[in-house]
């Protein structure tokens, strides 16, 4: 088993090296993202006996999955793609953010399981043939897009925004178990039943929440301004 991730420092640029673990050592987390309530979530853990050592928002997720397990997808509020490690478990588990906004891919090839932010990195492994997947280029041409999990790569495959892949190597004569499931679905209401108030509220409330949201993501070690259009 191995992790290991080349990262573009936004929070916790002097500690924020991965893998990162929890206290014990027996979960460890590789991490592409960022998670906009980091700051809730760090000082909810310490609240309740954590220790974290660092400033990055990445070590809040081992801590997280020792509190809620698999369940801990579903308090995490940014974009990310993560795979954690459990030892005491011996278990993989890889997860995509809500919308897919992080990138997640992953194949098998023969007795090994890869996964990547990018497919050029599972072809640089020198594991993974460099074979065209018909599917895949045929849903490029017709949507402008790949919707997954098929890529134009065959036996590629992507794994969908909202689900989590989890993983659990074999053991003597038992071979692995790979399980994918949705941790979160979109929900529209039926028309009529969209939201109650009159329109003043409902932008006031629009507002708010936008510029709650939009703050969040502006949390940064680095600084940051915002562009000017062109004169």
């Amino acid at each position: 088993m191995g992790l290991a991730s080349r990262r573009l420092s936004i929070v916790g640029l002097a500690d924020g090296q991965q893998p990162m673990k929890n206290e014990t050592g027996n979960v460890h987390v590789v991490f592409n993202g960022e998670l906009f309530d980091h700051i809730e979530k760090r000082r909810e853990l310490t609240e309740r006996g954590h220790v974290l050592r660092t400033h990055c928002d990445t070590e809040i997720l081992p801590h997280l999955w020792e509190d809620y397990q698999e369940g801990f997808f579903e308090k995490l509020r940014g974009q990310f793609a993560v795979a954690l490690w459990d030892d005491s478990k011996r278990q993989l588990i890889l997860g995509r953010d809500r919308f897919g906004i992080a990138p997640l891919f992953w194949t098998r090839q023969g007795d090994w399981l890869l996964f990547a932010s990018e497919i050029k990195a599972l072809l640089a492994s020198g594991m993974v043939p460099a074979r065209p997947d018909h599917k895949g280029i045929d849903q490029i041409f017709t949507f402008a897009a790949l919707p997954g999990p098929t890529t134009c790569f065959e036996g590629v495959r992507m794994l969908p925004p909202a689900h989590y892949l989890r993983i659990q190597p074999g053991r003597q004569s038992a071979g692995p178990t790979l399980d994918e499931r949705a941790y979160w679905k979109m929900d529209f209401p039926d028309q009529g039943q969209e939201v109650d108030g009159d329109a003043k509220n409902l932008v006031d409330d629009f507002e708010k929440h936008l510029l709650h949201a939009v703050g969040m993501r502006l949390r940064a070690d680095v600084p940051w301004a915002p562009t000017s259009p062109a004169g």
